[in-house]
């Protein structure tokens, strides 16, 4: 070997090596982890250690560490990996946070295995007090906050997740960031204290920026604080970017669901939604997105995604309600605020003012494309026996929406005459409709679906019951009831309306109303050895009777009976009273006496579910009740368009 050959070949081999040492010992190339399962050793590696990612390896408590100490102290970037476990961390000082990350730090959260939690609250219950910088369940002032998965659950007498506030009452020499949050997974649970946000800012400080890509996540802002954004006296609700997940967001009284706060503050800041669905709901006078009370609209961007924004209603000593999408109410004699900026090129967007909000605040009213005035299409949409379709896609050009459990949607178009409206749904015939719409104004559309068989024809809907001709007047009811899958025939083609109905049909009823009520379909199928055992099993489960009635199963249910098993298949919220139907108004049923049945009766005839069988109102408890009237109450309980208005 030549010396030329013997110097490059140590050259070659010293390279090898200063590589070899080099990606073993180099920090950059080689991600530490350090596992630890106590509060001591956790708190240690977080503000000391130079690993990258701390593992939990056993469930952590973190108790109050008095006043002006933080409950857990980030000072340093780093993941923290819950592996399946809870950290706790509960203080209870004004002047303190669950978390604090520092200025210019960042906390990773992230669920290796599933199941891990991470709660952090501070549950002072003394009353707010001014406390610069405190009182979040995670601070993230000049921080940044990056929730990829786990369970995250953060209560603040500020903000829940966010800044905290600059300890002063109007201080607009000092600002104070709501830092940067980022959510791209897992279920994340923010509330706010008294003036604060559920995710953003607190008193007098910025929403900071908020970007949600993905996870479930539920924000709920204090008294005078959104859901997500800014709060009082704030410089506005920051930046909120939202392109997936399933966001929730409520403002507290005076606050808005995603933007700004009350008292005047600045405008909400800005809002871009571009996929995910957002439901946003404001407080007492705040907007669904958008300005508080007494505040201004956001400039809200909406590209794509499923969005329902409902302002909060005026009371009786703030007038005017919040826009669902705009500024918040003010109080009688006051101009009201500004609608701010709305620009609609896509996505499904449901807008609803509160109560006695000010049309001025409205930003749907001024709502472009960028370019153009953009429309609002309303639009309804049901099958050929008029049962609401839910899951229909609609689009015209570039725009999509989606129909609801209630068979609607809203569509914003370009205003141009012409432009066709499509309506598809898996099951059923494409169909479309011209709108021609007229300049400031919007337009409606009640479109009905044919259903198509596997061949693509389309034909409506084959009812099967020979037995309920069109002519009698529970034809239509029997007809949703059945294509609801609520309600069977005695044969495949005889429904036997004139037949009384049995203990076990009625319970079988009564548990399908309650399964589609909460799930939106009915998969119950029948027992094996006795046909309504599955029914009854659910029934007894989900407390719509009380005792298990198989013993009577085959009897003649009576009408008094019937109402108290049906009762219970719906929450009472779906009872709203309609009729005046005063105590002792039925001329066969008595509130005095000890009957179980008579109360619910009475609900079933103030709510327009039961008009009695004469003019007198009267019910017949003791009787039967036949196939042809359980239908019928079975829509009235379902749709209430369909209920009775009467008075007794």
């Amino acid at each position: 070997m030549s010396k030329i050959q013997v110097k490059l070949s140590v050259k070659t081999i010293s390279l090898f090596l200063a590589l070899f040492l080099l990606l073993s010992f180099s920090p950059i190339l080689a991600l530490t982890v350090r596992a630890v399962n106590s509060e001591a050793l956790l708190k240690d590696k977080i503000a000391n250690g130079n690993d990258e990612e701390i593992k939990l390896t056993g469930n952590i408590t973190i108790g109050d560490p008095g006043e002006e100490k933080n409950g857990l102290t980030v000072s340093r970037n780093i993941t923290l990996d819950l592996n399946g476990k809870t950290l706790e961390i509960i203080v209870s000082s004004k002047s303190t946070n669950g978390i604090e990350i520092n200025a210019g730090k960042t906390l990773t959260i992230k669920d290796s295995i599933g199941g891990g939690k991470l709660i952090a609250k501070n549950i002072n219950n003394s009353g707010y007090v001014f406390s610069r910088g405190y009182g979040a369940g995670i601070n993230t002032t000049d921080a940044t906050l990056t929730i990829l998965s786990g369970i995250v659950m953060a209560t603040g007498v500020t903000t829940g997740i966010g800044g905290g506030d600059t300890g002063g009452y109007n201080r607009s020499d000092v600002n104070i960031s709501g830092g940067t949050v980022n959510i791209s997974g897992g279920t994340v649970t923010a509330i706010g204290g008294k003036y604060s946000a559920g995710i953003g800012g607190s008193w007098e400080g910025t929403g900071g920026t908020v970007n949600i890509t993905g996870g479930t996540v539920t924000a709920i802002g204090g008294a005078e604080g959104p859901g997500i954004g800014g709060a009082d006296y704030g410089s506005g609700g920051g930046i909120v970017n939202i392109s997936g997940g399933t966001v929730t967001a409520t403002g507290g009284i005076c606050g808005a669901g995603i933007g700004g706060s009350a008292l005047f503050a600045d405008s909400g800041g800005t809002v871009n939604i571009s996929g995910g669905t957002v439901t946003a709901t404001g407080g007492t006078e705040g907007a669904g997105i958008g300005g508080g009370f007494g505040s201004y609209g956001e400039n809200v961007t909406i590209s794509g995604g499923i969005v329902t924004a409902t302002g909060g209603d005026g009371d009786g000593s703030y007038d005017r309600g919040g826009a669902g999408i705009g500024g918040g109410g003010t109080t009688p004699g006051l101009k009201p605020t500004e609608p701010g900026t709305l620009i609609i090129t896509g996505g499904s967007v449901m807008t609803k003012s509160g109560a006695r909000a000010a049309p001025e605040s409205d930003a749907t009213r001024i709502a472009t494309n960028g370019t153009n005035p953009v429309m609002r299409v309303d639009i309804s949409i049901t099958d050929t026996v008029k049962t609401n379709l839910e899951g229909v896609e609609i689009s015209a050009g570039s725009y999509k929406a989606y129909t609801n459990k209630k068979g609607a949607a809203a569509i914003w178009i370009p205003d141009a005459n012409g432009k066709e409206v499509t309506f598809t749904k898996t099951g059923y015939s494409a169909a479309s409709k011209q709108v021609s719409l007229m300049t400031g104004r919007g337009y409606s559309i009640d479109a009905v679906m044919v259903a198509s068989d596997a061949n693509g024809s389309t034909t409506p809907d084959a009812f099967p019951f020979t037995d309920v001709p069109i002519s009698e007047w529970y034809h239509t009811d029997v007809e949703k009831a059945y294509k609801s899958g609520l309600i069977n025939g005695k044969s495949p083609t005889l429904y036997a309306p004139n037949d009384n109905m049995t203990v076990a049909e009625a319970v079988k009823l009564a548990a399908c109303i309650h399964q589609l009520y909460k799930d939106g379909m009915v998969t119950h199928k029948n027992g094996t050895v006795q046909w309504y055992s599955t029914f009854m099993t659910y029934a007894l489960s989900n407390g719509i009777i009380e005792v298990d009635l198989s013993a009577r199963a085959g009897e003649m249910i009576t009408r008094q009976e019937y109402v108290y098993i049906f009762y219970a298949a719906l929450p009472e919220s779906e009872y709203k009273v309609i009729n005046i139907v005063v105590d002792g108004a039925i001329p066969d049923v008595s509130l005095s006496s000890t009957s179980k049945f008579a109360q619910r009766i009475y609900t079933f005839y103030r709510a327009g579910i039961l008009t009695g069988s004469d003019v007198l109102g009267t019910f017949n408890p003791a009787s039967n009740i036949k196939r042809s009237e359980v239908a019928a109450i079975l829509t009235r309980m379902l749709d209430a368009t369909t209920r009775r208005y009467l008075s007794l």
